[in-house]
């Protein structure tokens, strides 16, 4: 007997507008939200980010840890530096500091979703990182192959 298996894969945009230099946003429930409205229940999903200043982690949720990450990004890579790209940036945007940073933040993550739900710790939860903003029109792309 001969079993066959097809992934069916299934794609879904979210929309950010950011606000801050540096921002962290919380996007755990937008992503559980998609995870859920399929009815799936087995398989691999994707958070990825098509910006190269617009990271994308899982890390612990709480608020004072978050100001902490902030301020650990601004001390690797401070804005006022002189960096040889703020002088060519062809969109004039004096944005050195959020590539070097972008260097050390992941463009996406990959996740197991199990039993219709995303297998993450207690504590974790799913973070789009805002390295150049204020910025419209970010997007982070969601794709499940289940």
């Amino acid at each position: 007997m001969t079993l066959k298996f097809f992934m069916v894969l299934h794609r879904h945009n979210l929309s950010l507008k950011t606000a801050q230099p540096l921002e962290i946003r919380e996007i755990t429930g937008e992503v559980e939200s998609f995870v859920k409205n399929l009815g799936l229940s087995e398989g691999i999903l994707v958070v990825a980010s098509p910006h190269t200043t617009l990271g994308v982690v899982v890390n612990e949720r709480c608020e004072e840890l978050q100001k902490d990450m902030i301020e650990f990004l601004q001390g690797l890579a401070p804005s006022g530096g002189a960096y040889r790209h703020n002088r060519v940036a062809v969109d004039g945007r004096p944005n050195a500091h959020s590539h070097l940073l972008s260097l050390l933040i992941p463009s996406q993550v990959t996740l197991v979703v199990a039993e219709g739900r995303i297998q993450k710790g207690e504590w974790q939860s799913i973070f789009a990182i805002e390295l150049d903003g204020p910025r419209t029109g970010r997007r982070i792309e969601l794709s499940f192959m289940g």
